[in-house]
């Protein structure tokens, strides 16, 4: 038996009755769109935090997201890669969502926008994440996740931490 709230159920399982390691990117990607805006997943104002999401991103006007709180603080850069790490987490079908370590990745990338924009770091993962967005069409989903599964543990602590533990 499934015990959870309506608002962080991934919809697959609506239509396959099965929880799936994507199930839990899902509800992570409701989590993210939850600090970002302040709100809970289900709430009176905005039928579903994630349709509104949607809405708001397609509409170009991601910044009424944002908690009025932080609204001022949060860089542009750094609100553009959140906003896009969350959005692929609640993607309609699990298979376009990414791993949680690819999420991680872009979580940590988004705070290093958000501390210094114009570091030379942030600035050749614009890059590399540009790049692989384009090799991304030629490589299957599945291989995808496999590589990143394996490989940006590693070279993301050498990015953010390049003098070590």
């Amino acid at each position: 038996m499934v015990k959870g709230s309506f608002g962080y159920l991934d919809p697959e399982y609506f239509r396959r009755q099965q929880l799936t390691d994507k199930s839990d990117v899902y509800s992570f990607g409701v989590v993210l769109f939850e600090v970002l805006s302040g709100r809970p997943a289900l709430d009176c104002e905005h039928v579903n935090l994630v349709d509104w999401a949607f809405q708001c991103h397609a509409k170009g006007m991601v910044e009424t997201l944002v908690d009025p709180y932080i609204r001022v603080e949060i860089t542009p850069e750094c609100l553009k890669n959140f906003v896009e790490t969350a959005l692929s987490c609640v993607s309609e079908q699990g298979i376009h969502r990414p791993s949680m370590g690819s999420v991680l990745w872009n979580l940590e990338l988004s705070l290093q926008m958000q501390i210094d924009p114009d570091s030379p770091k942030v600035v050749a993962e614009q890059k590399v994440n540009n790049a692989h967005a384009t090799h991304v069409g030629l490589v299957s989903i599945e291989e995808e996740n496999d590589v990143e599964d394996e490989s940006q543990d590693a070279i993301f602590s050498q990015i953010v931490n390049p003098q070590g533990r």
